[in-house]
């Protein structure tokens, strides 16, 4: 799924992005390394879910999107499924109702891709693996 992420944030324009679950389970990244995906995960899934918290709460309906103003650039987390969110960072040159737009798209496109749902069972994880050769076993 890696390269469909790439070629999806490629053609929308992002800096870069990151899909996870809710949870903070990385499932693919692209133009950042794997400790920045792993951190940026954690991070953005206790402030997805803050959001998600305070807005029921507050009975306002569900979150669709947390904007992040940074001097780099804007950064968007939206829901893509029940279970994954999308976290894509804009270059500086980028306005951000553009980009906004962009992420909208590129969720759009990468939801096929993604469980409808996570696994409920430590053994159901391997869905998110890759498969194990004969020789590794």
């Amino acid at each position: 799924m890696a390269a469909e992420l790439a070629e999806l944030a490629k053609r929308a324009r992002l800096a870069s992005a990151l899909v996870c679950s809710h949870d903070a389970l990385v499932l693919a990244y692209t133009g950042m390394d794997q400790e920045h995906a792993e951190r940026s995960a954690a991070t953005f899934a206790t402030l997805f879910s803050t959001a998600a918290s305070y807005s029921r709460l507050l009975s306002t309906g569900d979150v669709e999107r947390v904007v992040l103003r940074c001097a780099d650039g804007p950064m968007v987390m939206l829901p893509i499924t029940s279970c994954t969110c999308l976290l894509a960072a804009m270059p500086d040159d980028q306005a951000l109702i553009t980009g906004a737009g962009a992420c909208g798209e590129f969720a759009d496109a990468v939801a096929p891709l993604l469980p409808q749902e996570l696994p409920r069972t430590v053994g159901g994880m391997r869905v998110h693996r890759s498969p194990v050769s004969k020789e590794a076993a």
